[in-house]
């Protein structure tokens, strides 16, 4: 238990000290002394001393340890008394670290601690630092100490980082919503054009021909006088279409008449004695008037075909007999050319006119026959490959010019060398109603050139029987 004097000025003890409690207590390095003194009787100023004293009689201090002088006033340390309030209000401060330093340079009061974010590693744009600022603290006029606020740079480095990471959410933000909106637009874009397309091929038929005009939009934009220019092409297409439709009808009735007339008076010029030299200019004309008959009739056999295909009955028949009669035909109608027949199966049914695909196979082994030569046989194979009857005609011969494309099947187009004078007269019209006959079948034909570039195979695909009298797919 310790006992508290109260102390005069020359060193003698002068009454006890209730109020000032204490106890010792002894530990393995030395003691520990805990004081308990009313904060009335503390002033300003305040030091702590123990002497050592080894012998109870004699009293005779040995040692004394203090933290300041206690000899006089003036060498005593200052006491500060720590506010609850203001350790609350300093911690509650955001700065890294804050401390409250008396005048003796003692830290009073110290918060928080120095760690940078990085562990105290260099930033590649700012290096971790540590700021300082000092303020006095003022009891009246006299200055008790200092109060020091200390602050690392990973607020700047921090605000630097979430700039950055706010611009690039930004960019991306904006490049995103850009790239929905070219998205968006581009699938709009592209939707109104493959519409447009989708209006044109059903415009235009497979032959060529303008089936219905085009609906123009009343948008302003490019697109919509994109689609009004194709209207306006396609209605002039369409009534150009119609005039050659009936200027080629009306143009076969006009030349009927003169023709006869020339005809007439052939025959009466045949009837009186012509010299020969006059004779040479009769047959010249007599031939003029057959090639010219020859071209009115293949034309309007060509129209009569096109104008009577969906008045025929169509029905259900072997396509193996038609082609089997038709091939024992040719053998007879030319001597000079021999045929070859290649059946690779046992029955192929389709639906149709059985007429219709004779004349076909005519065209093509006439066509054969034309362009052929004598040494290799026009080789006709009939087959079924996915549910279609294919029929190729193949001859020896020349190959078709690159620059034919597609265009062989239309109306008076011929490959044939115009240069080279022919009895008979040729207008490209073969094939023209070949491929009227095929597509009225719901099939397709298209000729190429052989793998050796020695001739032509010409292939006609025609879907097997199907219960429809409706043959157009």
């Amino acid at each position: 238990e310790v006992t508290a004097q109260v102390i005069s000025p020359t060193g003698r003890a002068l009454r006890p000290e209730i109020l000032i409690k204490g106890a010792g207590r002894s530990t393995d390095a030395g003691y520990n002394l805990e004081i308990q003194i009313p904060r009335a009787l503390l002033g300003s100023k305040f030091a702590t001393t123990v002497a050592d004293v080894d012998d109870p009689n004699s009293r005779i201090v040995r040692y004394v340890m203090g933290s300041a002088e206690t000899v006089s006033e003036s060498t005593i340390g200052t006491i500060f008394i720590p506010s609850y309030d203001l350790e609350d209000f300093l911690e509650e401060q955001p700065f890294a670290r804050l401390s409250l330093i008396g005048s003796n340079q003692q830290v009073i009061f110290r918060t928080g601690e120095l760690v940078t974010q990085d562990g105290g590693l260099l930033d590649r744009f700012y290096p971790a630092k540590i700021l300082e600022a000092r303020h006095n603290v003022h009891a009246g006029e006299s200055v008790i100490g200092d109060l020091v606020i200390e602050e690392t740079n990973d607020h700047i480095r921090s605000l630097h980082r979430g700039a950055f990471n706010k611009l690039l959410i930004q960019i991306s933000a904006v490049l995103f919503i850009g790239f929905v909106a070219w998205f968006f637009l581009t699938t709009l874009i592209t939707r109104r054009i493959r519409r447009l397309g989708m209006k044109l091929e059903a415009a235009v038929d497979s032959q060529g021909r303008i089936k219905e005009t085009l609906l123009s939009t009343g948008s302003g934009d490019e697109i919509s006088q994109l689609e009004r220019s194709f209207s306006d092409v396609v209605e002039r297409l369409s009534q150009y279409n119609r005039y050659l439709e009936v200027m080629s009808s009306r143009l076969a009735h006009e030349l009927r008449t003169p023709v006869s007339v020339v005809r007439t008076s052939l025959e009466s010029l045949d009837q009186d004695e012509m010299s020969a030299d006059q004779m040479v200019y009769f047959e010249r004309a007599h031939k003029g008037v057959e090639r010219l008959t020859s071209i009115l009739n293949k034309r309007a056999e060509a129209t009569r075909l096109e104008e009577s295909l969906d008045e025929d009955e169509v029905e259900i028949f072997d396509l193996i007999d038609v082609v089997g009669g038709c091939v024992k035909g040719y053998e007879t109608a030319f001597p000079d050319n021999r045929f070859e027949l290649s059946i690779e199966v046992e029955s192929v049914l389709i639906t149709g006119i059985p007429d219709l695909i004779a004349q076909l196979l005519d065209k093509l082994a006439g066509n054969a026959v034309e362009f052929s030569s004598e040494e290799e046989p026009i080789r006709i194979r009939l087959t079924v490959e996915n549910g279609n009857a294919i029929l190729r005609v193949i001859n020896r011969g020349p190959s078709l010019p690159a620059e034919t494309g597609g265009s062989l099947f239309d109306s008076m187009v011929s490959v044939r060398d115009h240069g080279r004078r022919d009895e008979n007269t040729h207008l490209g019209l073969g094939l023209y109603i070949a491929r009227i006959i095929v597509n009225f079948h719901g099939g397709e034909i298209k000729a190429g050139n052989r793998e050796d570039a020695a001739g032509v195979i010409v292939t006609v695909s025609i879907p097997l029987m199907r219960l429809s009298s409706n043959l157009k797919p």
